[in-house]
């Protein structure tokens, strides 16, 4: 997945890119703003069940990655397909759920606080 910052007139401020893990397969869905934050939803290919699940990441706005977590379920597909924040810096996620427990698609909606992932880099 990849994420990029540009000016008005189309100028690069910074690119970062995004993987999770060694998972083979990943796909940015979605981009949401909040307050002095970035976060890039997208969904991944879980190899070991066969299905895909919702990735969320954080980055500051200057492009330093601040957390990266996957949200899913035990069993079956979880797909973010869309993503909006509020002004206090939390992430609502939009999507759906299919599989596992589930025997039909079912829609979901997830909020997720400013801090609500594992820290990358430096504690």
């Amino acid at each position: 997945m990849v994420i990029r910052k540009v000016t008005t007139d189309g100028g690069i401020v910074w690119t970062r890119q995004v993987h999770f893990q060694a998972f083979p397969y990943q796909s940015g869905t979605a981009v949401a703003v909040a307050q002095d934050h970035v976060y890039l939803v997208g969904v991944f290919w879980w190899w070991a069940s066969g299905e895909y699940k919702t990735l969320v990441t954080q980055f500051d706005a200057d492009g330093a990655q601040q957390w990266q977590q996957p949200y899913h379920n035990l069993y079956g597909t979880d797909t973010a397909w869309d993503a909006g924040a509020d002004g206090g810096g939390n992430l609502y996620v939009a999507g759906y759920r299919a599989g596992g427990p589930h025997p039909h698609v079912v829609g979901f909606v997830s909020k997720i606080g400013p801090g609500g992932g594992r820290r990358c880099g430096p504690a």
